[in-house]
């Protein structure tokens, strides 16, 4: 269980990466194409982490901090800071919704005073904790495929277009 987060009198909580419904995923993932998130993962992160594991470069700490500048405040300029908050960041006793999502977007973005300090802190964490499940799950998990690529697939396109249940053939639809 994460600890408890507590903003403008509210409690909160991270999304624990087994309780991440699908609609959070995509919404994670929608805030965070939105921001270039991936494009910094290729840009900064890969070629960082390559270069320490080969010891041409290790990354120094100052490496580290700036890096996790630039990517928050490329979540600034592209707006998509409350977005990435409001996807992996839950009110304590409730699950994670679109509605909720919506709600509590809304209720980032009007926060003051110390509450600042610690929403740009956990905005850094979170990002940083994309990057590093995003680089995981380079060397774990097959390519993200498209919905184009995906109809490609041997028998799944003539499925798709008819419509059809895509798990008649195992015998689990409901008839």
């Amino acid at each position: 269980m994460s600890e408890t987060i507590t903003l403008g009198g509210r409690a909160f909580r991270a999304s624990e990466p087994d309780d991440v419904t699908y609609d959070q995923y995509a919404w994670i993932q929608s805030a965070a194409d939105k921001a270039g998130l991936g494009a910094e993962l290729q840009k900064r992160v890969i070629p960082m982490v390559e270069a320490a594991v080969k010891d041409e470069k290790p990354a120094s700490e100052q490496d580290a901090e700036d890096m996790a500048t630039a990517i928050v405040m490329r979540c600034y300029h592209e707006r998509a800071h409350l977005n990435v908050l409001a996807g992996n960041l839950v009110e304590v006793g409730t699950a994670w919704s679109y509605e909720s999502a919506v709600k509590n977007r809304d209720f980032f973005g009007s926060l003051k005073g110390d509450d600042i300090a610690t929403v740009q802190l956990l905005l850094t964490q979170l990002v940083l904790a994309f990057f590093w499940s995003g680089l995981d799950s380079m060397t774990t998990s097959p390519r993200f495929l498209s919905p184009r690529e995906i109809s490609s697939v041997e028998g799944m396109g003539s499925q798709m277009e008819s419509g059809s249940d895509l798990d008649s053939d195992s015998g689990n639809s409901e008839k």
